[in-house]
């Protein structure tokens, strides 16, 4: 993929913009990157001047706690960003590893928060996009804080249908969603058997297809 299609991709799929003026000031802010698996992007605290979006590829987000335990904030997909605190901070909260081959748009953030300062249609499309960020976020924190490990990996799973269809391929390894739940792989093969015992899912190896949703 060149440029010139990631940076449609970019407006297309995170802003809803099509305009030739917006086009031109992403890609006069942008580079189109490379990146290899398990490649660190950026560490925690390191001085943040860019955010990114993931054309193609899947990247890891952690934080280590005090016990030296890493944490899991977010696996993140095609199509989505990160690391978009650089607007407003100037170090990144958390690490970025690469968990495949990458391919990404980095955006030089303080050129695009002068941009979101001077257009109210942008300000409001990328206000309104990291509103809903947020309030998954807030949901996931929820769920960890109430729910069952079942019922946590039942919800994410049912997320997953929605978004693709009854039918698709986890994004992510198992060992993986263990991480993101705050449980252990085995756990999760265990529930994941017990789901398809109660004729929630189906599961052919990373296939996986939710029944009831």
């Amino acid at each position: 993929m060149n440029k010139q299609t990631a940076v449609t991709l970019f407006m297309n799929t995170l802003l809803g913009l099509k305009s030739p003026e917006f086009y031109n000031m992403i890609n006069n802010i942008s580079s189109l990157i490379k990146v290899g698996k398990k490649t660190n992007i950026f560490f925690e605290g390191d001085s943040g001047n860019y955010f990114y979006f993931l054309v193609s590829g899947k990247v890891k987000l952690f934080k280590m706690s005090s016990a030296g335990k890493e944490v899991v904030v977010k696996i993140i997909s095609p199509g989505e960003i990160f690391a978009e605190i650089a607007i407003i901070e100037s170090r990144y909260p958390v690490t970025a590893l690469t968990l495949e081959n990458c391919l990404l748009l980095k955006i030089d953030a303080q050129d695009f928060f002068s941009f979101l300062e001077n257009d109210r249609e942008l300000n409001r499309k990328f206000m309104f996009m990291l509103l809903q960020r947020i309030k998954t976020l807030l949901s996931r924190l929820e769920l960890i804080g109430t729910e069952s490990v079942e019922e946590r990996v039942y919800h994410y799973l049912r997320e997953l249908a929605l978004k693709r269809g009854e039918n698709f391929t986890l994004p992510i390894s198992k060992g993986e969603l263990a991480t993101l739940l705050f449980t252990s792989p085995e756990t999760i093969s265990r529930t994941f058997a017990k789901l398809k015992e109660k004729g929630l899912i189906e599961v052919n190896g990373k296939r996986i297809t939710v029944k009831k949703f």
